[in-house]
C-alpha cells in the first residue's frame, strides 16, 4: 500500500490509516518570499507525530479555517476576521499551537535561493534532472531529512541505508507539479545511490493539512526575519529550550556548483555541521 504514487486532493490520504508507514519521515513543504528570491520550508516528523498533529491542531483552531501566516494581523479580513477573532485570542492560538508544534515536530528547515542564480548556473540538462530552482529546494530539504534522521546511526557505516519518507507540497505553486513529478522520479535511482526512499508523494491544500499550516508558519516567519521585520511567529516557531528546532541555508553558487558533481560531496560536508546541531 505504501510504495503507491498519487495526487491527493482529499481530506485522508491513504497512508493515515491506522498502521500504514507510522515510522516514515513526513515532509510538508511551502514557499514564500518574493521577486528573485524564493524560499521553501519543510516541517519534518515521523508520521505517527504527523498524525497527531493534525488531529489536535484541528482542534485548537475551532471555528479558524485553517491558519494563514499573512492573516494574522490583518483586523478588517482574513480567516481569523471571519472566525471572529480578536488579537488577544489570536495570540492565545498561537500559543496553542506553540505548543502542538513542539510537541509533534521535529524540525523545520528553509532553504533560500536566488532563481536568476540557479538559472544561471545551470544547464537545462541538470535541470532536466533538478527541476526549477523550487524544485531543487524540494530536493535539498530532502537531503537534510536524511541528515536529520540519520543522527543516531553508526558513523563509521556512513553512508547509511536510505530513509523513507511521505511527502507533500502545498499544492498551488506553479511547479508544483512539476516538483511532484521529480519526487516520484526519484524510485527510478539506482537503490544504492538514494537518500530517501519516497513511499508516498502528493499535493495537498493548505485547509486540509496542518503541516502545510505550519510550513506556511515558518516560510513566512523566515521571511520576516530575512526582510528585518519582527513577527508574532517568532515567538511560536523558536524556541531554544525545545527538541523542535529550525534552520535555514542558502542554496548559494557554492552548493549549487557541489550538486552538480553529484549531492554526496555536499552531504558530506554538511554531516558534521548538523550532527553538532550546527546546522543553521
Amino acid at each position: 500500500m505504501c510504495a503507491r504514487m498519487q495526487i491527493w486532493h482529499d481530506d485522508d490520504p491513504i497512508w493515515w490509516d491506522d498502521g500504514v508507514c507510522l515510522m516514515a519521515v513526513y515532509l510538508g513543504y511551502d514557499e514564500g518570499g518574493a521577486d528573485d528570491t524564493l524560499l521553501v520550508s519543510a516541517q519534518m516528523t515521523v508520521t505517527e507525530q504527523a498524525r497527531k498533529l493534525k488531529r489536535q491542531w484541528r482542534a485548537a483552531l475551532g471555528d479558524v479555517e485553517y491558519f494563514h501566516s499573512k492573516d494574522l494581523c490583518n483586523f478588517t479580513s482574513g480567516v481569523f476576521t471571519v472566525a471572529g477573532r480578536d488579537r488577544k485570542q489570536r495570540e492565545q492560538l498561537l500559543k496553542d499551537l506553540r505548543k502542538i508544534i513542539h510537541r509533534h515536530l521535529a524540525l523545520g528547515v528553509t532553504a533560500k535561493i536566488s532563481k536568476k542564480l540557479y538559472d544561471s548556473l545551470t544547464t537545462n540538462e541538470f535541470r532536466s534532472r533538478w527541476g526549477t530552482a523550487y524544485s531543487f529546494s524540494i530536493n535539498m530539504l530532502m537531503l537534510c531529512a536524511y541528515l536529520e534522521f540519520t543522527t543516531d546511526r553508526d558513523e563509521s557505516k556512513y553512508p547509511w541505508p536510505p530513509i523513507d519518507v511521505n511527502v507533500l507540497i502545498e499544492d498551488g505553486h506553479r511547479h508544483a507539479k512539476q516538483a511532484l513529478q521529480i519526487v516520484q522520479d526519484g524510485k527510478n535511482i539506482p537503490k544504492e545511490q538514494r537518500f530517501v526512499n519516497v513511499l508516498t508523494a502528493g499535493l495537498g491544500s493548505k485547509i486540509d493539512n496542518p503541516i502545510l499550516q505550519a510550513a506556511d508558519m515558518l516560510a513566512y516567519a523566515e521571511w520576516r526575519d530575512i526582510s528585518e521585520r519582527d513577527s508574532l511567529l517568532n515567538y511560536t516557531l523558536y524556541s531554544p529550550t525545545s527538541h523542535y528546532r529550525t534552520a535555514r541555508f542558502e542554496c548559494n553558487a557554492e552548493l549549487i556548483e557541489e550538486i552538480k558533481k553529484g549531492p554526496e560531496a555536499w552531504m558530506k560536508r554538511k554531516r558534521d555541521h548538523w550532527h553538532n546541531k550546527e546546522h543553521v
